[in-house]
């Protein structure tokens, strides 16, 4: 029998054993969120479990059996038997289970929320958006089902840190858990259509798993939102979601004020397992965060920065200035030369830039500009590299290094933006990121926290993935519902000992 006929003839089996052996590691905690007593909660899970060893087993032989090509039919048969004699020892098990892992999680609140009909038509319809509320899948991370767990130590140590540095030691957090906000829109097909992704994350669990280490409240197609209208609503939800979240309690009506749907009211005014949770972190890029938060201070305005005073057409050097950026600046075809790497890959291209400017260097040493050039790269390179050597907490004497490796890559693109200038050059231009990253290293200084612990680095990874997911599912009305359902399969399978 040919190795592709075979495949095609144990594919189906397997799957369906895959699919079993899955919600056998998940009849626990549905049991138990049923509210199904211990004893006969036991029972279920230790007869399913003994359902799943025998399934192993047929799947384990169909395997063998597919790699030597022998006695495929016979091993078929016997998985087709076993997913049969599953499938009707937990029929009474399902009984006690009223609704499924999805079904819990998943969430439309409300009477929905406004969008577009589709987007060639400016009708507007209410729609049902689904969402993984944050308390709610706060709670089932860290109640039974072990995905996460609270390190009492290392919170004590963050706290104690933040009341030092930029807390003040009253904040109601103190001692609690803290978790991160995330948002920003991708493009998902080769149409250029784009999704708003918003995920939460907790800050101090650092999973080896990047896939997990975010977690999705909501996605949304860009061509269906309202400006000023549709996420506010969407906001309004997860307001209401982080406010349980904070005082630690289920809460008892939804967000308008009114009962809660049967699945989400058999937990309300119950405690919320892991304890109460604190936003500490809001993330994202400069463009989302000026649409988030409706900021009146952006790179499109008099008043650039929302942080300090900073304005457009200010001198060169003073540190709260930028030079005007235009659409015709940042173009190449208007003599800039430009080079956009992202994330990690522009700290590689970085090293290799060093290593190139240097040796033009060697042959030209009197050259003001290339000098300028390799001071400025090597101390950006070495910021870097201090920055990843240090812990989450940095030492006065971390501090003080980052911070005037900073100032004179800072101050060496200054001076070669003059050189450019007096030597009538496009060649150095000044960047509204590059004012950013003078506020990244002053706090260094300030609050002694490792930025590297709060980038979006990971959070783009898993952008990444929801692009992987919109591109694998149907479009149509129910496209983010199954972006969502495809994420809690995976979730449902991760196990966080089995990380290594």
């Amino acid at each position: 029998m040919g190795s592709k006929w075979g495949a095609l003839l144990v594919s189906e089996a397997l799957v369906k054993i895959n699919a079993n052996l899955l919600e056998i590691s998940q009849w626990n905690y549905k049991l138990s969120n049923a509210g199904v007593g211990t004893l006969i909660r036991d029972a279920f899970v230790a007869q399913m479990e003994e359902e799943g060893k025998s399934l192993r087993a047929a799947k384990a032989a169909l395997e063998s059996a597919l790699s030597s090509g022998t006695d495929l039919l016979v091993h078929r048969e016997k998985c087709d038997q076993m997913n049969e004699s599953y499938k009707t020892a937990s029929l009474q098990v399902r009984k006690h289970v009223a609704h499924s892992f999805a079904d819990y999680l998943l969430c439309t609140l409300g009477r929905g929320v406004p969008v577009k009909e589709n987007v060639y038509r400016d009708q507007i319809i209410l729609q049902r958006i689904p969402l993984l509320l944050p308390h709610e899948m706060y709670h089932f991370l860290y109640d039974d089902s072990g995905k996460l767990r609270v390190d009492r130590q290392e919170l004590a140590l963050y706290w104690h840190h933040a009341k030092v540095g930029w807390l003040d030691a009253d904040h109601p957090g103190v001692g609690h858990n803290v978790i991160g906000l995330y948002g920003d829109d991708c493009r998902y097909n080769k149409s250029g259509e784009k999704l708003i992704s918003i995920t939460w994350n907790a800050v101090l669990e650092e999973s080896t798993s990047l896939e997990l280490s975010r977690f999705p409240i909501c996605v949304l197609r860009c061509s269906l939102a309202i400006p000023d209208y549709t996420l506010k609503r969407i906001y309004s939800v997860i307001a209401w979601s982080l406010q349980a979240l904070a005082a630690g309690v289920h809460p008892q009506v939804d967000f308008e004020g009114k009962p809660l749907p049967v699945i989400h009211a058999k937990n309300q005014g119950k405690p919320i397992a892991g304890g109460k949770a604190y936003v500490v972190e809001y993330r994202g890029d400069l463009k989302w965060q000026r649409e988030a938060f409706g900021l009146k201070c952006h790179w499109g305005a008099a008043e650039i920065c929302h942080v300090c005073n900073a304005v457009k057409g200010g001198a060169v050097l003073n540190r709260h200035s930028q030079g005007y950026i235009t659409q015709g600046v940042l173009s190449v075809a208007n003599g800039y030369p430009s080079l956009t790497c992202k994330a990690y890959n522009g700290r590689l291209m970085l090293i290799f830039l060093d290593r190139c400017c240097h040796t033009c260097l060697e042959d030209h040493p009197r050259d003001v500009e290339l000098v300028n050039a390799c001071v400025g790269i090597r101390a950006l390179c070495g910021w870097f590299d201090m920055l990843e050597r240090a812990g989450r907490y940095l030492d006065l004497n971390q501090r003080a290094g980052l911070y005037m490796v900073g100032r004179k890559f800072v101050a060496t693109v200054e001076r070669l933006a003059l050189i450019a200038l007096l030597q009538g050059h496009q060649r150095w231009k000044l960047q509204p990121k590059l004012h950013c990253f003078v506020h990244v290293n002053e706090e260094h200084a300030w609050w002694g926290f490792n930025q590297r612990f709060n980038h979006c680095y990971v959070d783009e990874d898993h952008i990444g993935l929801t692009k992987k997911l919109a591109q694998c599912v149907h479009r149509g009305p129910l496209m983010e519902f199954r972006i969502l359902c495809r994420w809690l399969l995976r979730l449902g399978s991760w196990s966080p000992s089995d990380e290594g």
